[in-house]
This record gives C-alpha cells, sequence and structure tokens, in this order.
C-alpha cells in the first residue's frame, strides 16, 4: 500500500491562485495586443482608400485637361484683319485683341455713355 505523502495536500491548500491570476493577466494583454492590431489594419484600410480615391481624381483630372488641350488645339481661332502674327520657330502665334473701349474714370465728370447709374434701394427698416 502506497504511503500518503501529507505535504502535497498541504502544498495544493497553500496554493492561492496565483496561475489564475497569471492567466488573466496574459489574457488581457494578448486581448489588447488583438485589439491594437486590428485597429492599425483599419486605419492602412482607411488610407489606402484615400490613396485610392486621390489616384483617381488625378487621373480623371489629367484626363479632362488632355481633352480640354484637344479641344483647343482643333478650335484654333483663324486670323483675320486686324490681328498680329508673332513669329517663332517652330510654332507661330496669333494675337487678335479687340479695341478696348474707353470706360469712365471714378471721379470723371463725362456721362456714362449707356445714361446715368441707378441708385440701389434698400428696404427702410
Amino acid at each position: 500500500m502506497p504511503a500518503r505523502r501529507p505535504h502535497l495536500s498541504q502544498a495544493r491548500r497553500q496554493q492561492s491562485g496565483i496561475a489564475l491570476i497569471i492567466s488573466l493577466i496574459l489574457l488581457v494583454v494578448m486581448t489588447m495586443f488583438g485589439l491594437l492590431v486590428v485597429r492599425n489594419i483599419s486605419n492602412e484600410e482607411r488610407l489606402s482608400g484615400y490613396v485610392y480615391d486621390r489616384a483617381l481624381a488625378l487621373q480623371g483630372a489629367e484626363a479632362a485637361l488632355r481633352r480640354a488641350e484637344n479641344l483647343v488645339e482643333t478650335i484654333k481661332p483663324q486670323p483675320t484683319s486686324g490681328c498680329s502674327d508673332f513669329t517663332s520657330s517652330p510654332n507661330t502665334v496669333h494675337v487678335c485683341a479687340p479695341r478696348r473701349r474707353r470706360t469712365r474714370r471714378v471721379g470723371s465728370t463725362a456721362p456714362s455713355p449707356t445714361g446715368p447709374r441707378p441708385r440701389p434701394s434698400f428696404p427702410a427698416r
């Protein structure tokens, strides 16, 4: 018959649950680490979405710019009388500017060609 060991049962009674406390602390630490990783992944996903949207907007702007450049190239004004030609190799620049009308200066006593301006009326308070 095996002999009982009284010191083992006494040692088990004296345990205060340190293994449980350590395992709970490790569980909390691992949970916090997992939450941090999930938050980082979420932020990176959002950032990559912003980068994608920005690249898409840039491509759209470049396409619109190219289309406008092509439109300007196809609709060039033809020079008419009164236009000046400025030649520079290899391109020729045509400048057509209408004559400027004389406008009334502030404080001038000359009458306006369109007549006097009506004063703005404000509602009474």
